[in-house]
């Protein structure tokens, strides 16, 4: 059980690693007391119209997704 209750705090660490690598994100260990911290870069800074653009869609659009969510499940319900 344990192994499964550190899967969400597993991908949170290799997402972040990615996005460290990647350019859109620095990272920060403070040594005391342990902490981490994440900061956006201007590479990220970037990424916050595209980001912004996309939100604005997902709540536009959302009544659309649940009615095809909604069809989904109708047809897989078998």
């Amino acid at each position: 059980m344990h192994a499964l209750n550190d899967g969400p705090h597993l991908l949170r660490n290799f997402q972040s690693s990615r996005l460290e690598r990647n350019g859109p994100v620095s990272r920060y260990v403070i040594p005391a007391p342990l902490a981490v911290q994440y900061e956006i870069t201007p590479l990220g800074n970037t990424l916050l119209q595209p980001l912004r653009e996309l939100h604005a869609w997902t709540l536009d659009k959302l009544p659309l997704v649940e009615d095809a969510r909604n069809a989904f499940d109708l047809q897989n319900s078998n």
